[in-house]
């Protein structure tokens, strides 16, 4: 599994070092052919914002993975362990109940947008909403290995 885990790990980094970088070339060739050309591009900002959206819903999968989340931890620490321990089981519970409405939705909302493609630049909504579907189940994929390694050592995970 941890070898399974190193390369999800650097198959997900060079997506989101590639997205970023998509990012950072279609603004900088918005602010260069506004600036100098004065002819400003159409399609950057739609560029952008996809590549954004793939951005986040490729990281929150690392995050989920690594659980590597932000906690407010002088709370946590004053609470005692048993607390601690059941508020992250909710807190995975909760997880895969935002999973499973983030698929429901999309699920209901690819046949409307599956032939529809943004104004300037032309990208299939597709495109996006098969990404979203792929790294939301991704993301479950991993609360689920969560849940499952939390039990399997009876809690003594530390949260």
């Amino acid at each position: 599994m941890k070898k399974a885990e190193r390369i999800f790990d650097r198959v997900v980094d060079a997506i989101e070092l590639a997205l970023n970088l998509i990012i950072m070339g279609v603004i900088g060739a918005q602010i260069i052919t506004r600036t100098f050309f004065n002819a400003p591009l159409k399609f950057p900002e739609e560029v952008a914002v996809f590549a954004m959206i793939a951005m986040i819903f490729g990281g929150i999968c690392m995050v989920e993975k690594d659980d590597s989340y932000l906690r407010i931890e002088v709370f946590q620490q004053m609470m005692p362990r048993p607390l601690r321990r059941l508020f992250g089981y909710l807190g995975k519970v909760t997880i895969l109940v935002l999973v499973y409405g983030i698929i429901q939705g999309e699920i209901s909302l690819y046949p409307r947008i599956a032939k529809l493609t943004t104004h300037a630049a032309g990208i299939p909504y597709k495109w996006l909403h098969t990404w979203i579907i792929v790294f939301t189940l991704v993301w479950g994929f991993w609360a689920l290995v969560d849940i499952w390694r939390l039990f399997k050592r009876r809690g003594d995970k530390e949260y």
